[in-house]
């Protein structure tokens, strides 16, 4: 069956700076003449949206985002509630969208999947901030992550886990959690988070996962808190965030929830997808369920999860 296929591509993604080169030879090997391809580079900021908005009103059945989780969260904000199906040619430094809808990092791999024609539809998460309403289809996170997201994307020069830990290391001592109140489920929680994180999957790139129970398509959240945890306790820990065994510290402390307040006492730093904001408004996370479509392995087309 014929398909309309669009890559919307951050041409800067990846560290050789070549994604736009190699999506076309990508695409040249794996889709013959009978689909129709469209490849098309960003310029800026918001573009991606914009780019998959056009492929979606002309009735694209795939797009796929080419470049790391800030390129995959653009180009889905234009696929929402529509037909057209959602993908990631991961090309980012963590790729956590990526990793949480399972699919392939080889990036060969994850352009041939586009052929299997396999689609759930998953759940997204929108942030009312003020005026201000986002959304997020991976993670939303408050606190030390939050920091250390924006100091990343601010610095120079190569990106990748090695550099994501030494920012972690060298900002640990200076970083005071903001007091915050949290209200759901009919309760509310006074907390000094080191870690808020609100997960619609399970990981925030680089096969840490945060979340490990995290379900992309069961129209809730995880609230993973993670508090008074020492600097040694953390580095002691660290393996469990790779493992998958962090919701076992007795630190953290996981719930689950379809709409969450937040009411911060002063300036705090938040992220959806790795893109960081600042803030002292309450903000509002709630989960539009069944709200995306993307492509999924067929194993996890039949299972009903992502487990």
């Amino acid at each position: 069956m014929t398909m309309k296929i669009g890559f919307v591509v951050n041409p800067n993604a990846g560290v050789h700076r070549n994604s736009y080169k190699e999506i076309r030879e990508l695409a040249e090997r794996t889709f013959d003449r009978s689909h129709q391809v469209e490849i098309i580079p960003t310029k800026g900021a918001g573009d991606a949206t914009q780019i998959a908005r056009h492929f979606a009103q002309d009735r694209f059945d795939i797009v796929a985002a080419v470049g790391g989780d800030g390129t995959a969260n653009e180009t889905a904000q234009g696929l929402v509630q529509t037909d057209t199906a959602f993908t990631v040619i991961p090309y980012g430094s963590g790729n956590g969208l990526a990793r949480g809808l399972s699919i392939p990092l080889d990036r060969r791999r994850a352009v041939k999947m586009i052929l299997n024609r396999h689609y759930k539809m998953i759940d997204a998460g929108e942030v009312i901030d003020g005026e201000q309403r986002r959304m997020f289809f991976g993670f939303a996170g408050i606190g030390f992550d939050a920091l250390i997201g924006k100091r990343f994307n601010e610095q120079k020069g190569r990106r990748g886990l090695t550099s994501y830990i030494r920012l972690a290391l060298d900002s640990y001592h200076r970083y005071e959690p903001v007091p915050v109140r949290i209200c759901f489920n009919e309760k509310e929680i006074y907390a000094k988070p080191f870690i808020l994180a609100i997960a619609n999957t399970r990981e925030y790139g680089n096969s840490a996962k945060i979340a490990p129970m995290a379900i992309p398509d069961d129209g809730l959240f995880e609230v993973c808190i993670l508090q008074n945890i020492t600097f040694l306790k953390g580095l002691l820990n660290g393996w469990r965030l790779f493992a998958g065994s962090i919701h076992k510290l007795p630190e953290m402390s996981i719930y689950r929830s379809r709409y969450i307040e937040i009411i911060p006492e002063g300036k705090l730093i938040y992220h959806l997808d790795g893109e960081p904001y600042e803030t002292e408004n309450k903000l509002t996370f709630k989960v539009l369920p069944k709200f995306m479509k993307v492509i999924v392995s067929e194993k996890h087309n039949h299972i009903g999860t992502f487990q």
